[in-house]
């Protein structure tokens, strides 16, 4: 009788020890993928902290240039604005002695403005009117240039200027 309790005890402590660990083992391995997907988050954590500092301070040293920046935003302006263009144009020519005399819009296409201006004056206006061109805080590039002489040499030369200008 001694013996059938123990057996009986014996069959009873496997079989709950197999039953424990049938149960068991998949809450286990639960715990482990959540383990798992945890270090994965707490490096993705890390990751995005680091990466958030480091704009941070990029946007610090950024800061640190402000008027070079605003040099840029005034050379290479947002929205092609056709009105400080032209003003700029105008101002340009009666500062160095040109008369204005048509502005043609050509086209306005991905940020690139074509614009064709005709001018009077002379050649050393001109040259200088060139020169503030190339000065200007905007990057205006001369595309074109054709001149026609005067009939007498009293009247003044016509230079019409093709002009392009850029936007972002």
């Amino acid at each position: 009788m001694k013996m059938n309790k123990l057996i009986i005890m014996s069959v009873c402590l496997a079989l709950a020890l197999i039953l424990g660990l049938t149960l068991a083992w998949p809450q286990y391995q639960a715990l482990q993928v959540l383990r798992f997907n945890i270090q994965a988050k707490e490096l993705e954590l890390q990751s995005k902290q680091a990466y958030f500092s480091a704009v941070k301070e990029t946007a610090q040293q950024l800061e640190g240039y402000g008027d070079v920046l605003a040099k840029i935003a005034s050379a290479l302006p947002e929205t092609p604005s056709l009105p400080s263009l032209f003003n700029f144009l105008q101002s340009s020519a009666s500062e160095h002695g040109l008369v204005l005399g048509e502005i043609t819009l050509g086209s306005v296409d991905k940020g690139e403005i074509l614009v064709l201006a005709k001018l009077i004056g002379d050649y050393p206006a001109f040259k200088n009117f060139l020169v503030a061109l190339e000065n200007s805080a905007r990057i205006i590039e001369v595309e074109n240039i054709t001149f026609a002489s005067p009939v007498k040499t009293t009247d003044s030369f016509t230079f019409t200027v093709q002009i392009k200008t850029h936007s972002y």
